[in-house]
């Protein structure tokens, strides 16, 4: 997907990041003591990298949207943006929080490029760091496609309707199809279609991929329960989950 399409509206649409801003403060005030750079792969506007900019002395997010980017660079004017690709991206400096949240990993349609996500990711990390990761996992995509379209009131008069579908014969693909009606004038409304992939893996395939890159690796449920004898990955993977690498 192209997301300049997607970025005059993006703010109004996705306005909720209550979901994830109390797991990303509590992973830094438990698990990170040296505070001194801290990434976001795919960052979009910044609405994630402004919850952990201001707890660390450097700031930088990667997208490609030069769009996305442009609204980002208003948001956080001290912060650095980079138009790169989170599958092969290079920086000069290593970091202390990598993010990589909102289901952004989903959009990279493959498992051959996750495993090159997670490695530049791994790459990039500081000593005593820290990667958190979510992902919309097959389970959940699963039940959301059997869902009807969800019709919401955007801005002010704007509407949009958002569902989501499973690719035929393609094992882990889905789309979301979002449609958004903007009032234009009195009597007329310009109607917007932005279709978005995303692939789900297997949890556990992710976890084994993961763990082959870093020390040790947790995974939380949208919760942000702990997976382990008193939640077992089974239940867990019903909803969204967060993978914390160091």
């Amino acid at each position: 997907m192209n997301y300049d399409r997607f970025a005059s509206c993006y703010d109004e649409v996705m306005d909720d990041y209550s979901w994830c801003d109390h797991f990303i403060r509590s992973m830094i005030d438990t698990r990170i003591t040296r505070r001194r750079a801290v990434l976001e792969l795919g960052c979009g506007t910044g609405r994630i990298l402004e919850l952990a900019a201001p707890l660390f002395e450097r700031s930088t997010g990667i997208d490609l949207s030069p769009a996305m980017l442009t609204h980002a660079r208003e948001r956080l004017p001290n912060s650095s943006f980079h138009l790169q690709d989170m599958r092969t991206f290079s920086l000069s400096e290593h970091f202390d929080l990598i993010l990589c949240l909102y289901d952004t990993i989903n959009h990279l349609t493959s498992f051959d490029q996750w495993q090159q996500c997670f490695s530049r990711m791994a790459s990039h990390l500081a000593p005593g760091g820290l990667c958190i990761i979510d992902m919309n996992t097959p389970q959940r995509l699963g039940r959301l496609s059997l869902f009807p379209p969800t019709v919401r009131t955007v801005a002010a008069d704007d509407t949009m309707i958002m569902e989501v579908s499973e690719d035929d014969g393609a094992a882990g693909q889905y789309h979301f199809t979002a449609t958004i009606f903007e009032h234009s004038t009195e009597d007329l409304y310009r109607k917007q279609q932005i279709r978005i992939d995303e692939y789900a893996p297997e949890a556990q395939q992710v976890h084994a991929a993961l763990s082959s890159l870093f020390d040790t690796v947790e995974i939380f449920d949208e919760d942000e329960r702990p997976v382990g004898d008193d939640l077992p990955l089974e239940e867990a993977e019903n909803g969204r989950l967060f993978f914390v690498c160091r």
